[in-house]
């Protein structure tokens, strides 16, 4: 009796951690995100005012359809979601197209068509990479006139 009574806390001891250590740490995906995109330090406040800035002007949703320039962020966000793999593919296709945006790498062919081609706009890669991280993990509201 005495032995069994000390084997269960054992065996489930051994049990516990067999599950921790082979589960998949959250870290570890941010960790490789950042190891690879090493320029995510600042604050998302900072970055939203870079989005802002750089991006809101063509992207910014607008009161009617016919006033947008350029697809708003929810419509991007769920498409590059869609077709990414993972966070980091989503952040490296988001910042391959805005760094060269050309039709070959367009997923978006409906705002291809309503919107033409979005220029080069000469963006800094650290820049675009932030903004890409922002769109990923960020909701964006849809415009009223989708509905």
């Amino acid at each position: 009796m005495i032995k069994r009574n000390i084997m269960i806390p054992i065996i489930l001891a051994a049990f516990v951690t067999a599950i921790y250590a082979c589960s998949p740490n959250e870290n570890t995906v941010k960790e490789q995100v950042e190891n690879n995109f090493p320029n995510y330090t600042e604050s998302a406040n900072e970055t939203k005012t870079l989005l802002d800035s750089k991006c809101m002007v063509c992207h910014g949703i607008k009161e009617s359809q016919d006033e947008m320039l350029a697809p708003p962020f929810a419509h991007i966000q769920k498409k590059y979601s869609k077709v990414s793999s993972s966070k980091e593919s989503f952040i490296e296709s988001f910042v391959d197209f805005t760094l060269n945006p050309n039709e070959d790498q367009a997923m978006m062919f409906g705002a291809l068509k309503q919107f033409n081609l979005m220029p080069n706009l000469g963006f800094e890669r650290t820049e675009v990479e932030k903004i890409a991280l922002y769109v990923y993990e960020n909701e964006f509201p849809e415009p009223k006139w989708c509905n």
